[in-house]
C-alpha cells in the first residue's frame, strides 16, 4: 500500500491471526494476532525497516523484532543481518512511525485518536 508524503514510502501488512471462543460457553469469539510483518518500502521496493514477529517458523529466532533492511543504508553489515529484539509490535504502532517519523500524510485528521482506540485492542490479542 503506498503512503501519501514526501519519501514516498509504501507499507505492506501481513498478520496472521487464530480464531476461538473466549469461554467455554463459545457463544463469543475472538481473534488473536499469532504472528506478524510490517515493512515500510522505498520506491523501488526495497525495505528500510520491517517488524517480524513468528513463534512457529523455521528461523531460530521466534520473539518480536526488527530488521534493519539493506535500504536503510546503515552500512554496518552485522546490524543488517541482525534481528533486532523489540517486543509485541502492533499494527497501530507501525502506522504511527510512518506518520510521525517519516512524514507520512494521514488520510483522516482523527488518525491519532483512530489508532489511540484500535491500539490497545489490537495490543491484547497478540497470542
Amino acid at each position: 500500500m503506498p503512503l501519501r508524503g514526501p519519501l514516498r514510502l509504501g507499507l505492506r501488512v501481513r498478520l496472521r491471526a487464530q480464531i476461538g471462543p473466549v469461554d467455554a460457553s463459545a457463544r463469543a469469539w475472538q481473534a488473536s494476532i499469532v504472528a506478524y510483518q510490517y515493512a515500510l518500502l522505498d520506491s523501488d521496493g526495497r525495505e528500510p525497516l520491517a517488524y517480524h514477529w513468528h513463534p512457529d517458523s523455521v528461523s531460530h529466532v521466534t520473539e518480536p523484532h526488527l530488521h534493519l533492511g539493506p535500504a536503510a543504508q546503515v552500512g554496518v553489515p552485522v546490524l543488517v543481518a541482525a534481528h533486532l529484539p523489540t517486543g509485541a509490535v502492533g499494527l497501530p504502532a507501525a502506522l504511527r512511525l510512518a506518520v510521525d517519523a517519516f512524514s507520512t500524510r494521514p488520510l483522516r485528521r482523527d488518525w491519532s485518536a483512530t489508532l489511540a482506540t484500535t491500539g490497545p485492542a489490537l495490543a491484547t490479542t497478540l497470542a
